[in-house]
């Protein structure tokens, strides 16, 4: 893969950029929709202390 559009994922991500493909993203997310309520309020614990969120 070339182009404009994947120029920058190996600089950005660290990989090649064939890598990061539709298949791959699907079975990332079926290996983190298990944990997705963890990470939610780890997003969301980060979220509050970082910008003062008053809940």
């Amino acid at each position: 893969m070339t182009g404009p559009a994947t120029g920058a994922v190996e600089e950005v991500f660290g990989v090649d950029a064939e890598l990061l493909n539709d298949d791959r993203l699907g079975r990332a997310l079926d290996a983190i929709v298990s944990h997705l309520e963890e990470i939610t309020a780890i997003f969301g614990a980060h979220a509050i202390a970082e910008f003062g969120i008053d809940v």
